[in-house]
């Protein structure tokens, strides 16, 4: 029960400061197109149904865009950003994320619609090396179809 209690305390206060941070980073809705036809790459073919579930969501992220996450094995998650405008995977996500059952109840990804901020809570894996890191909370600013740390705690 006491572990619930601190988990529960630490989620909300993520989220309460992570407000004050998305404001940062203003994204400006656009509204003013309809949704192009979704292009699945050659890269992504492999993901294809992913994406073709992904972009029948509403935007969700940054103005424009798409947010999306799959299991990639192993307990790792991964994913990209889709934006609506073209229809095209613009970016993958920063890094892959372990979200095996000892770490699945500390991994935490926060985003807005409305915002370039990127929030993601948990233990990164290396992409080259596929190493575990340490647990962090990592903040990412989306910028030119790119995503840059800003800081990691």
């Amino acid at each position: 029960m006491k572990n619930l209690l601190i988990f529960i305390l630490f989620f909300f206060s993520i989220n309460i400061y992570a407000q004050d941070e998305f404001e940062k980073y203003p994204a400006p809705l656009v509204t003013d197109f309809k949704k192009n036809n979704l292009v699945v790459s050659k890269e992504n073919r492999s993901i294809k149904t992913i994406l073709i579930n992904a972009y029948k969501q509403p935007v969700n992220f940054s103005g424009k865009y798409i947010i999306f996450t799959y299991a990639c094995g192993g307990g790792c998650l991964y994913g990209g950003v889709i934006d609506t405008k073209s229809g095209k995977v613009v970016s993958q996500l920063p890094a892959m994320y372990d979200t095996s059952d000892s770490a699945e109840s500390e991994f935490e990804i926060v985003y807005k619609k409305s915002s370039r901020l990127l929030i993601i809570r948990g233990r990164r894996i290396d992409k080259d090396s596929f190493e575990l890191g340490a647990f962090s909370t990592d903040f990412y600013e989306f910028k030119n179809n790119n995503f840059y740390l800003i800081k990691s705690e």
